[in-house]
């Protein structure tokens, strides 16, 4: 995990929450999201990193956690040549 990509998320997430859960905490089972609130917490997150996560990629196995958030982040930013990287946003 980069530093950066963790630094964005949690960034992100404290606009949107007061607590910042563990790790490996599950967003959408404690409550600390609705379904709603935590589309736009995904949206935000898309504006800050500049890139549009493709839809294959919007999962449990990615977004569940905040570690598994901040491990999404970490690997599409890290600027690796990956056809299932997300589109830059124009």
């Amino acid at each position: 995990m980069t530093d950066h990509a963790r630094n964005v998320v949690l960034s992100c997430l404290a606009e949107y929450i007061r607590i910042i859960p563990d790790d490996d905490e599950l967003l959408l089972q404690s409550h600390l999201f609705d379904s709603m609130g935590f589309v736009v917490f995904i949206s935000h997150l898309e504006q800050k990193f500049e890139f549009q996560i493709p839809e294959g990629d919007l999962s449990e196995e990615n977004f569940s956690s905040l570690g598994r958030i901040i491990t999404y982040f970490s690997t599409v930013s890290d600027g690796k040549p990956d056809d299932s990287a997300p589109q830059r946003v124009t």
